[in-house]
C-alpha cells in the first residue's frame, strides 16, 4: 500500500467465522489493529457472504466502536453479498461467514455516492442521468488527476445488467475506469449503502461510487470472456430477457454442451 507520511492510502480487512457474531468480533479486532494506519477514512468497500444478515451489519455499523476508533460518521459504506470473497490466503470457505473490507484514506480521495433505486422499472434515460449527476457533483468539487469509479447491482436484476451498466457509464462520460460487481442472485439482501450513520439494505437499486485521487489508477487484471478456438453463430436470442436460444441453427444448450463438456439439462437451467 502507498504511504504518506507514516499513514495508508488504503487497508484490507479480512475475517471468517463459523457464526456472525464471532466473525464480526474477528473484524473489530482486525480493525483496532488497523486504526492507526489511516489518518482518517473517506469511504469503505465490503464483500460479505449470503448467511451474514442485515441486522448483523447494522448492529455492527451502528457500534461505539466506530465513534471510538475509526471516526466513521462521515464515512461513505458501500457494500454487498456476493458467491465467493477473496482473503489473504485466497478464497474463503464457503461454509463460513466471511467479510472483506476496504478502507480508503480520507485525505487520498475525493468520493461521490449516488443510489439509483427501482430498477424494476428502469429506462435508459434513468441510468444516463444518474451517472451524469455523480459525475457532475464530483467535479465540481475535485480537481484531482486521476479518477475511478464502482458500480454495484442486485443480482436479481441480472436480465437488465447490460443496459442498466451501459446507460450509467454513458452518463458517467469519458476518462473515468468503472468497475464493479454483481450481487449474489439468490440472496434476498443483496445490497448495502449508508444514509447517514444507518446501514440501509436494498434489494432494488445500483449504488455508484465516482472517486478522484493523486494517487496512481491501474486495472491490473482485466478477465470476463475466454475464447474457443471453433467460431460459432448466435441465431436467435431474446435480448431484453438475455437468454441464447440457438447456435448455428441448433438449440444453445445442446451445443454448449457440447464444447464444455456439461449435460444441456444443467446449462438450460441458466
Amino acid at each position: 500500500m502507498k504511504k504518506s507520511d507514516d499513514f495508508q492510502a488504503a487497508v484490507r480487512i479480512t475475517a471468517s467465522g463459523h457464526d456472525p457474531k464471532s466473525m464480526l468480533m474477528q473484524l473489530k479486532e482486525k480493525l483496532a489493529e488497523e486504526a492507526g494506519s489511516l489518518r482518517s477514512i473517506g469511504w469503505v468497500i465490503f464483500f460479505c457472504s449470503g448467511n451474514i444478515k442485515p441486522n448483523h451489519l447494522a448492529d455492527f455499523w451502528g457500534d461505539d466502536f466506530w465513534d471510538t476508533h475509526m471516526n466513521t460518521r462521515d464515512t461513505h459504506i458501500i457494500g454487498m453479498v456476493s458467491s465467493s470473497q477473496i482473503g489473504e490466503g485466497g478464497y474463503l470457505d464457503d461454509g463460513c461467514c466471511n467479510i472483506v473490507a476496504v478502507l480508503f484514506a480520507g485525505e487520498h480521495f475525493d468520493v461521490e455516492l449516488g443510489v439509483l433505486g427501482e430498477l424494476d422499472r428502469f429506462e435508459l434515460n434513468d441510468g444516463y442521468e444518474f451517472g451524469r449527476s455523480v459525475r457532475g457533483r464530483l467535479d465540481e468539487r475535485s480537481r484531482r488527476r486521476n479518477q475511478f469509479g464502482i458500480l454495484l447491482l442486485n443480482g436479481a436484476m441480472t436480465q437488465k445488467e447490460e443496459c442498466v451498466v451501459q446507460a450509467i457509464q454513458a452518463g458517467v462520460g469519458e476518462g473515468m475506469t468503472l468497475m464493479g460487481g454483481t450481487a449474489k442472485a439468490d440472496s434476498s439482501d443483496a445490497l448495502y449503502y449508508q444514509v447517514g450513520s444507518e446501514l440501509v439494505n436494498d434489494n432494488d437499486a445500483a449504488i455508484l461510487v465516482l472517486c478522484s485521487t493523486d494517487l496512481p489508477v491501474y486495472c491490473f487484471s482485466d478477465h470476463h470472456f475466454s475464447a474457443h478456438q471453433r467460431q460459432m453463430v448466435v441465431t436467435e436470442s431474446v435480448v431484453h430477457e438475455r437468454t441464447l436460444k440457438e447456435i448455428d441453427g441448433l438449440p444453445a444448450a445442446e451445443i454448449l454442451s457440447r464444447y464444455l463438456n456439461s449435460r444441456w439439462r444443467e446449462i438450460a437451467a441458466y
